[in-house]
């Protein structure tokens, strides 16, 4: 039996008009894992083709010098920034035009999850074991792109971006898993499966 993590957004973040800035972001602890080195790269490749974008990533970690680093030797540190977590995450990504996952590896992702649920187009890698594709339907409520392929993302980030009616069709699909993920569906679940335990 799998039971997955439920999601819920506060009501009022939901109802509220959504304006999208010219902001790609990303939520995750500075760690290999998480490989923002990669999101990094790929942006870096398009860097000109949309000037008036910029990366976030929010997440502290033992990489942030490391990933600075980079950023400064692409010359970007005006376009990329290294953000610090924060409690009200989902009201400074709420307003992005594009939330994009990079893990090598994730049990079910929560930050991408809760991008969904919010109405964000999203991009996640096709991390392992397989979260990702379990919660995004591939070029329907979101894009899946190979682990560490750079080119690939870097294409699917310009896509989304110069396509922003595919990319709100894509995220109306995605906020749809409200109601697959519901408190209550997954609380039911649980309850269904205690039972049949207990029954045995």
């Amino acid at each position: 039996m799998v039971i997955s993590n439920s999601v819920s957004i506060p009501a009022e973040l939901l109802t509220q008009p959504v304006e999208r800035e010219k902001r790609i972001v990303s939520v995750g602890r500075l760690h290999p894992q998480k490989n923002q080195k990669l999101l990094i790269g790929a942006f870096a490749k398009i860097a000109m083709d949309i000037p008036d974008y910029t990366l976030e990533i929010y997440g502290d970690g033992d990489l942030h010098d490391e990933l600075q680093e980079q950023i400064g030797s692409l010359g970007l540190r005006d376009r990329i920034k290294l953000m610090p977590s924060c409690q009200n995450i989902l009201e400074q990504i709420r307003q992005a035009s594009l939330f994009i996952l990079t893990s090598d590896y994730e049990g079910m992702p929560n930050a991408l999850m809760e991008a969904m649920a919010l109405g964000l187009p999203c991009i996640s890698t096709d991390c392992k074991p397989g979260g990702a594709r379990e919660l995004i339907d591939n070029n329907n409520s979101g894009i899946i792109v190979p682990i560490g392929d750079e080119v690939c993302l870097a294409e699917k980030i310009k896509y989304m971006i110069c396509h922003p009616e595919i990319a709100e069709q894509m995220a109306t699909k995605a906020s749809q898993i409200t109601v697959e993920y519901s408190e209550k569906r997954i609380f039911d679940a649980w309850e269904n499966f205690c039972s049949t335990i207990i029954e045995k």
